[in-house]
């Protein structure tokens, strides 16, 4: 009877102390796997995290290099200035100035050159009979100064041929050709008619100014 009350008194004090032991490094064991558990979850979530940022940073660095290529070509125009300004230019330093040319069917659209090869366009031109904003009067104003011009339209005509077309019928090939010579004349006399409205306009302006400038200096003396 004693010895086995002893034994039982024995083993439960070798469980007593064997089983907070056992628990013990149960838990040390679990907590060690969730944490390298967690530390791997950690490790692929900065890892993919790491990849969406780059493969984002890429998307967004494509998406800008688009947008700048979609611009419009406006975004990159060269520099323009009114017909004042430019006119302002003419009477300080025309000498700088090398060619002036004009471009579309009415001219409205001009650029100028300078000598050391800088560029700029004018502004506001426009076709009207009276206005000086008008490629002609501009033209013939940059023509007083010695400024060499170009009408675009008008050169493209004179330099066209007409045996690059292919006809079927050779008198309608010869008459499509004397039209287009006749168009041609009709536009430059035109042209030349009006740059010598200006020009007689501008000398008129001129021999008006030198008869009011005489009375003035016969009063003085």
């Amino acid at each position: 009877m004693t010895r086995s009350v002893l034994g039982t008194l024995i083993f439960s004090i070798t469980a007593a102390v064997m089983i907070p032991s056992s628990c013990g490094f149960a838990n040390y064991q679990f907590a060690k796997h969730v944490r390298s558990k967690s530390a791997k979850h950690r490790s692929q979530f900065v890892l993919h995290e790491r990849r969406f940022s780059r493969e984002d940073f890429m998307k967004t660095m494509v998406v800008g290099l688009g947008s700048l290529t979609s611009l419009p070509p406006s975004s990159f125009a060269m520099p323009s200035l009114t017909v004042r300004e430019f006119s302002v230019i003419l009477k300080d330093s025309y000498k700088s100035v090398k060619t002036v040319e004009f471009f579309g069917s009415s001219g409205d659209r001009a650029t100028v050159t300078l000598l050391d090869g800088t560029t700029f366009s004018i502004s506001d031109l426009y076709e009207s009979p009276s206005d000086p904003r008008s490629p002609l009067k501009l033209a013939a104003v940059c023509r007083e100064y010695g400024i060499n011009t170009k009408f675009q339209l008008l050169e493209s005509l004179a330099k066209k041929d007409g045996r690059n077309k292919v006809y079927m019928n050779s008198r309608v090939a010869e008459a499509a050709v004397k039209q287009e010579a006749k168009k041609q004349r009709m536009a430059l006399d035109e042209a030349q008619r009006l740059e010598a409205v200006e020009l007689y306009e501008a000398e008129q302006s001129r021999k008006a100014a030198k008869i009011l400038e005489v009375p003035e200096s016969t009063s003085s003396e």
